[in-house]
């Protein structure tokens, strides 16, 4: 499946984003393990509705999951990962007419060109971890991509 690219735009083979639930300690913590649950449940589908056909998401563990664009541009790439996060900022889990939490994830994204194909996985998902650790550092709820 061929994806278009705009004139002069950097295309790579793949990208890695690592995505964070924020404040989810305090969400199990003050909700209970349900709502935290729902969370993650509710996350993953967005997410997993988010991506096109060829691409992929897993849960990493805990509140992170990870997700894999294929052939993607920088500027197709941004959007949809932008997509994903404003989405998730418009959740809404409702417990009662009183309680309802709203969610919002950072995002660490490490986007892979050719040259870097060699390198390991593990090194890719470490630099996405880093820009994700970097959105969470300066303010949550934002992308970051790693450079």
């Amino acid at each position: 499946m061929e994806k278009a690219a705009e004139v002069g735009e950097i295309s790579f083979p793949y990208l890695i984003g690592m995505v964070d639930i924020d404040n989810f300690k305090s969400i199990n913590d003050t909700y209970g393990h349900d709502a935290g649950d729902k969370a993650i449940k509710l996350i993953a589908y967005t997410i997993k509705d988010a991506l096109r056909s060829d691409d992929f998401t897993a849960r990493m563990g805990g509140e992170e999951f990870a997700f894999v664009l294929l052939d993607a541009t920088h500027g197709s790439s941004s959007a949809l990962i932008e997509t994903i996060r404003e989405s998730i900022s418009n959740l809404e889990i409702t417990l009662s007419e009183e309680e309802k939490i709203h969610l919002t994830v950072s995002i660490g994204v490490k986007a892979v060109l050719p040259e870097m194909e060699k390198m390991s996985i593990t090194a890719h998902l470490n630099d996405a971890d880093k820009a994700l650790y970097e959105a969470k550092h300066t303010g949550k709820n934002k992308v970051v991509w790693f450079e």
